[in-house]
C-alpha cells in the first residue's frame, strides 16, 4: 500500500498524492479533511497545488470548530449507516 499511500506520513513514493491511511474515514480524519485537506495529515500538501482542479477547499476559516466537529461526526455516522444498510 505504501508504494502510493502514506502510513503515518511515510510512503515509498514521495511524489504520490494518495491519502494517508492511518485513521482513514475516522471522525478525526474527516475533521482534518474539512478543516484543511492540504495540511499533510490527510493528503500531502502537493494535492492542493493550484494547477490541480477539483480538490476540496479548506473550511477552517469559514466554519467554527464546533460546526466542523458536528459535521465530521454526522458524516462518519451517515456513511457508516449507509454501509450497514447495504450489507
Amino acid at each position: 500500500c505504501t508504494s502510493c499511500h502514506r502510513l503515518d506520513g511515510k510512503t515509498d513514493d514521495e511524489g504520490s498524492l494518495a491519502p494517508e491511511l492511518r485513521g482513514w474515514a475516522s471522525v478525526a480524519w474527516i475533521r482534518v479533511q474539512i478543516e484543511n485537506p492540504g495540511s499533510g495529515k490527510t493528503y500531502p500538501p502537493g494535492a492542493m497545488a493550484e494547477d490541480l482542479e477539483g480538490h476540496m477547499p479548506a473550511f477552517a476559516d469559514e466554519m467554527s470548530r464546533e460546526d466542523i466537529d458536528l459535521l465530521a461526526r454526522w458524516l462518519h455516522e451517515t456513511a457508516r449507516g449507509l454501509v450497514l444498510q447495504k450489507e
